[in-house]
């Protein structure tokens, strides 16, 4: 869809600009060409934005950069007459109500243009700390004619469902469009959901099962590679080297096997005639010898048993 589109409207935005170039045009028409032509090269970006959202399945939105202010100034550079004013800092609104206030606007103003172009269009926004409110009026011709108005309805059920609405009156020759959008949007009743809605949500759904999974996962490793390194360390203290198990004889005496002998041994019976001990062979669990134990014994102070314990 980006190639196929994105090249078509590349080549618009080509002959836009070639047109831009006419000396036989004037300068009032120079300057809409290249309106035009910047405002199809942004249309070519958000395209590329929207293709990208969906090949990774992000949550639908608005690049944050896109601001209000942004939306009203191009309005105005298409030779729109909107007339805004705003008691709330709408740059600082939470996320949660940018994005709505941005879709209200956008949709209102594209509907203005389309069935009621030329005429003044008069933007009132303000806010008490919980809501924002927006209030879009402009005059309209008795000749104007509406459609059904899927985008204002979409917008007005994405509202409704987290709390806020939407309201559009004609009469008297006005567009009268009035909405009330959340701070904090409320959390979407499963059977308020469309089925896109409930396509997407359990999409989401799934996705973040497939994180839990591997959340879980990761944290059983973690907890198996702890247990691992604190039975390697206690393996590692009772290790006795092949050459000090070699150094050890019967009738040795104890002190002097105790010199070689390191401080701590294994756990468990030892078996055997008299006082005996266990040490590890190795550490390491995948060598030939992992398992296999050095059994020292003592008759009184003297060593009377040194053998190796083969598993």
């Amino acid at each position: 869809m980006h190639d196929d589109l994105g090249h078509s409207l590349s080549l618009v935005a080509l002959d836009l600009g070639r047109l831009e170039l006419d000396s036989t045009l004037t300068p009032s028409a120079q300057e809409s060409v290249g309106t035009a032509r910047k405002q199809l090269a942004r249309a070519v970006e958000r395209l590329g934005d929207s293709v990208e959202s969906l090949r990774v399945g992000a949550a639908p939105g608005l690049p944050r950069r896109d601001t209000v202010d942004a939306l009203i100034q191009r309005a105005r550079e298409s030779g729109v007459d909107v007339e805004v004013t705003s008691t709330v800092d709408v740059p600082n609104l939470p996320e949660a109500a940018h994005n709505p206030l941005f879709r209200v606007l956008q949709e209102a103003l594209t509907n203005a243009s389309k069935h009621a172009p030329g005429l003044p269009i008069t933007v009132e926004i303000a806010g008490d700390g919980a809501y924002s409110s927006v209030h879009v009026r402009n005059p309209v011709e008795n000749t104007a004619e509406f459609g059904r108005g899927t985008g204002l309805q979409s917008t007005a059920d994405l509202l409704r469902r987290s709390g806020g609405d939407l309201r559009v009156d004609l009469s008297e020759g006005e567009f009268d469009l009035r909405a009330r959008i959340p701070h904090r949007p409320l959390p979407m009743d499963p059977m308020d959901m469309s089925p896109e809605d409930d396509i997407a949500g359990l999409t989401r759904a799934r996705r973040r099962g497939r994180l839990l999974l591997v959340g879980a996962a990761l944290v059983a490793v973690s907890m198996l590679a702890a247990v691992e390194s604190f039975n390697w360390f206690e393996a590692r203290r009772t290790v006795l080297s092949e050459d000090d198990f070699q150094n050890i004889s019967v009738g040795n005496s104890r002190d002097d096997a105790d010199g070689v002998l390191p401080e701590h041994e294994l756990p468990g019976e030892a078996g055997g005639t008299g006082e005996c001990h266990l040490y590890a062979v190795t550490a390491d669990r995948f060598a030939d010898s992992s398992g296999n134990r050095y059994r020292i014994c003592y008759n009184g102070d003297t060593v009377s048993e040194v053998s190796l314990i083969s598993e």
